[in-house]
């Protein structure tokens, strides 16, 4: 029942059922990509423990705009297992 409540407020505030426009079903095959990403995993730029301790600035600072493209293009699919042949 939880999963319907969304989809009936959506279409109680905007007075049509818009749903499978905003949020279509996705149907994925189970096959790996033919050729994997050869990006690694991006992880953000982290202020040292020295400046930490004496500023108030984001510990984290994210990523820049071209390491989140590529990280955008990595494949995450890891609910697809390869078949181990040997």
């Amino acid at each position: 029942m939880a999963s319907r409540q969304p989809r009936n407020i959506d279409r109680q505030l905007m007075e049509s059922d818009r749903w499978n426009s905003l949020f279509p079903d996705f149907e994925y095959d189970q096959v790996p990509p033919e050729e994997p990403s050869s990006s690694r995993r991006h992880t953000g730029q982290v202020l040292a423990p020295l400046v930490r301790v004496r500023s108030l600035d984001e510990v984290v600072t994210g990523l820049t705009h071209e390491q989140a493209l590529d990280e955008a293009c990595r494949c995450l699919r890891c609910d697809v297992k390869g078949i181990r042949v040997g």
